[in-house]
């Protein structure tokens, strides 16, 4: 029963419901109906018989006083013409049948109403008389009720039934458009919008619904969005580990060739004073000196361009530039005629000392010669320096290095600049001359510009501002030819050095100049020794066993040991000049260390020597 209901649809399932609803509502009523009825009837036609008999007994009972047999048989008869009077006996009172008329076969009725009307005279009993009257009509009447009831209750089932099913057609038809919704809804298309009409439940469901189909919509459009940014996010982090993979590659490749470039570039000057070393005939020590140079400056280019952007300060000092550049123009000249060369100098420089920085200044224009000279393939090179006076304390320098060679390409231009970018000539130099060249001018407040149109030679040339250094003779420092001894006569000094051969020749060279030097190995044993004498001056190594150069100058200042220190290293890529300055050390030295610039150093710094 329950599956065959579960396979109809839901308007026949209304239906069908209301329909039951209806009969069962239709019958309760027609029987309560027809019970009332019958019952009403019923009553109504007993009390009417009753009524008629008391009349029909009152019309008699003068004759029944009078035993007027004949008027009471008369009487009995006229009512028996009634069609519902089956049966009237008027009885004495002593229980003699006055007369009786009866219809035959009263067991052929059904339904049968006895009344009995006493005869009663100023309280006087006379007798009675008993009726009997037939009730098929209450029943018929009854039954025709019910009949009618039936008829109308059918009709208004069919009434009903019709109803029902245009309502039924009018829930689903609604329905059936939520769910052809939700079926859309099911299978991804959220584009159909869900039609809400009137305010009933299925109007808020379908309200709910096209709710939930919005949401669906910009939950969609979300989703696509983070996809295609997902989508763009891996796209980009793949080009990303692609560039960096290739950048590792170049990078890996480039490391490899700058390891070759060194290895060459320091190899060279090397092999050239292995040669003139293992030659016992003769030992040129110009060359040996110049190739020492060569190696130190191209140490002194990669520090700088390991510590390229760090803003490095530079040391200042009173300059004058027309030796400078003489002394410059002087050393490469031979060179390039070697080569073939012809060195033009043109120098405007005057004697005007003013403070800059010797080394970094030497540094660029030395660069920017030897450059030319190996990568040009010029005939004719050529420099030129012009000081001009701004004002009394300011001038402004103007260099520029010019030659005639092949030039250089566009492409390159670009990056000529850049570490460890050489050439078509793959197999000469280093490629960090010209950024070095570019970190220097611009450390010193300048430019360096290329002009090349790269086919006819190639000008490098910048202009810095420089303060000018005016002569005072009352002021003015001695020059070291002009002492007639040298400061560290008479001096103790502490050497701290592990490298027990440097250690030998700094102690000779320091005794030479008529000091009194002690020696220690690290850094603890410095600090041993300086607890038992007291010195002058301390040289210390930067990098020692133990303890190094560094925290044993701390360790000093820490001491309130106020002597002068100098540090000393053959690191100078990295930031060992700016840990020793922080722990204490006066003044830092590159290795191989100059007595002029220890000299130097001490006459500059006089006054705490005399007192000390």
């Amino acid at each position: 029963m329950f599956h065959f209901l579960s396979k109809l649809s839901f308007s026949a399932k209304t239906i069908i419901g209301v329909a039951l609803i209806e009969i069962c509502a239709f019958t309760a009523l027609i029987l309560t109906e027809t019970a009332i009825v019958r019952d009403t009837n019923q009553s109504l036609y007993e009390e009417s018989t009753r009524e008629i008999s008391e009349l029909f007994t009152s019309s008699i009972t003068n004759a029944v006083i009078t035993f007027d047999i004949a008027e009471v048989e008369s009487a009995i008869t006229q009512f028996m013409q009634r069609e519902t009077v089956l049966s009237v006996s008027v009885m004495a009172d002593d229980d003699r049948v006055m007369a009786s008329q009866t219809v035959a076969a009263l067991s052929e009725y059904e339904y049968l109403f006895d009344v009995q009307v006493p005869i009663i005279v100023d309280q006087q009993s006379f007798g009675w008389v008993e009726l009997t009257y037939d009730m098929a009509i209450i029943h018929e009447n009854s039954n025709l009720a019910k009949l009618l009831g039936f008829q109308i209750a059918i009709g208004g089932l069919l009434l009903v039934a019709f109803f029902s099913y245009m309502l039924g057609r009018y829930l689903t038809c609604r329905i059936r458009a939520l769910s052809k919704s939700v079926e859309s809804i099911a299978k991804g298309d959220l584009n159909s919008e869900v039609k809400v009409t009137g305010h009933d439940e299925i109007s808020q469901f379908a309200s709910l619904l096209e709710s939930m189909r919005k949401e669906l919509v910009e939950a969609k459009l979300d989703m696509t969005r983070s996809q295609e940014n997902l989508a763009l996010q891996v796209e980009n982090k793949t080009k990303e580990l692609q560039q960096a993979l290739t950048l590792s590659e170049k990078s890996k490749q480039r490391e490899a060739d700058v390891f070759a470039i060194l290895g060459h570039e320091i190899r060279t000057p090397v092999s050239i004073i292995m040669m003139e070393l293992e030659s016992r005939e003769s030992i040129n020590l110009n060359r040996i000196r110049s190739n020492v140079e060569h190696t130190l400056s191209l140490i002194d280019d990669m520090s700088l361009v390991a510590r390229a952007g760090s803003g490095r300060d530079l040391n200042i000092d009173i300059v004058n530039l027309s030796e400078l550049f003489s002394g410059l123009v002087t050393s490469y000249r031979q060179q390039a005629y070697a080569q073939g060369i012809r060195l033009v100098d043109q120098l405007d420089l005057d004697e005007i000392k003013v403070k800059s920085s010797d080394k970094a200044l030497r540094q660029i224009v030395s660069n920017l010669l030897r450059n030319a000279i190996v990568h040009s393939q010029c005939k004719t090179l050529s420099i030129s320096a012009d000081l001009h006076r701004i004002n009394r304390s300011t001038a402004r320098l103007e260099v520029s290095v010019t030659d005639d060679g092949s030039g250089i390409i566009p492409e390159l231009q670009a990056r000529v600049f850049d570490s460890f970018t050489r050439g078509n000539d793959k197999t000469v130099g280093t490629g960090i001359g010209l950024s070095v060249c570019k970190e220097l001018v611009t450390n010193m407040g300048g430019e360096l510009v290329l002009e090349s149109d790269g086919k006819t030679g190639s000008r490098f040339y910048f202009t810095l501002l420089l303060e000018i250094e005016e002569a005072d003779d009352s002021l003015s420092t001695p020059e070291l030819s002009s002492v007639e001894h040298s400061v560290l006569e008479g001096l103790s000094v502490l050497v701290v050095e592990d490298n027990l051969t440097i250690q030998l020749l700094t102690k000779k060279m320091l005794e030479s100049k008529g000091a009194s030097v002690v020696t220690a190995s690290n850094g603890d044993e410095g600090l041993h020794k300086t607890k038992l004498h007291s010195f002058d001056l301390i040289l210390s190594d930067l990098m020692m066993p133990v303890m190094d150069g560094a925290e044993m100058i701390k360790t000093l200042r820490s001491m309130d040991v106020d002597c002068l220190m100098i540090g000393v290293t053959a690191a100078t890529i990295g930031g060992e000049r700016d840990q020793l300055l922080k722990a204490g050390a006066d003044l830092v030295l590159a290795k191989p260390l100059k007595i002029d610039s220890v000299e130097a150093f001490l006459l500059s710094q006089s006054v705490k020597i005399i007192s000390s």
